[in-house]
């Protein structure tokens, strides 16, 4: 989170949309560091699992006020980037007049779409605290 957040410190980011579910964590992180008020969610199922579905599924977008212009979109990890590539296509062409910028903590190396902002690359599969965490609980 320490990367990331020296990366959009000087971004005068003014909201935060995050990708549910794996953008909430890394997003509360980065809200608090950078004291970010306006933050808002979207639904994006991508896999069922760890099996990966045909195609990203958008539901939810929110609506982001005029008043906001820069928006850091925020999910845990850009895999194949059909997720992030999918919902920034998609952004552009609902708020033209707005500047998004994808984060994410991990980018894989042979994604379609590299994020704009990212902590680490890696091909590895990525375990996260929160969901290694939860097995036990889940």
């Amino acid at each position: 989170m320490k990367t990331l957040h020296g990366k959009l410190k000087n971004e005068n980011i003014e909201g935060i949309l995050l990708v549910l579910r794996g953008g909430a964590t890394p997003a509360h992180f980065l809200a608090e560091a950078l004291g970010i008020k306006n933050i808002y969610a979207v639904n994006i199922l991508s896999y069922d699992g760890k099996k990966k579905i045909c195609k990203p599924k958008i539901t939810n977008l929110p609506k982001i006020p005029e008043s906001i212009v820069k928006v850091a979109i925020i999910d845990e990890i850009v895999d194949s980037g059909e997720t992030m590539s999918s919902l920034m296509t998609l952004l552009c062409k609902k708020y033209p007049d707005k500047i998004f910028k994808s984060v994410t903590i991990f980018q894989r190396d042979n994604a379609k779409f590299y994020a704009d902002i990212y902590a680490q690359s890696s091909d590895e599969w990525i375990e996260f605290f929160w969901e290694r965490d939860l097995k036990d609980i889940i």
